[in-house]
């Protein structure tokens, strides 16, 4: 009986030191595990850091590019206004020779024909001067 007893005491320390032994194994893979998520959390921040840099550049890229379409397309308009201006002014040249009083030209300034496109190109104009 007292050996059965050592016996049944001597396998319940087996399996104490087998259940402690695993529990260690279980404890360092968690401490891996913990280094290995704060190492990728490291990358992943650098690289959002990263990529709210190129945003940002991306963002003012897109600014500078909406800025010279605007100067360009201003600069259309005005050579288009500056056009319409030297052609009205031969026709109004061709025209005073003739009975019937110039018709209003595309472009022209008169306050007789106010439109937005004459309102552009007198601001041009003003604009040039």
């Amino acid at each position: 009986m007292l050996g059965t007893a050592y016996l049944e005491l001597e396998s319940k320390l087996a399996e104490k030191e087998e259940s402690e032994r695993k529990l260690e194994e279980l404890a360092e893979q968690v401490s891996k595990a913990k280094e290995v998520a704060e190492k990728r959390l490291t990358e992943l921040e650098k690289d959002y850091e990263e990529v709210k840099k190129v945003a940002l550049t991306a963002e003012e890229d897109i600014e500078d590019l909406k800025r010279e379409h605007e100067k360009t397309l201003n600069r259309f308009i005005l050579d288009l206004s500056q056009d319409e201006l030297k052609k009205s002014r031969r026709s109004s040249s061709a025209s005073s020779f003739s009975t019937l009083p110039p018709s209003p030209k595309i472009g022209s300034t008169s306050a007789s024909n106010p439109s937005p496109r004459n309102t552009i190109n007198l601001a041009f104009e003003l604009s040039k001067q």
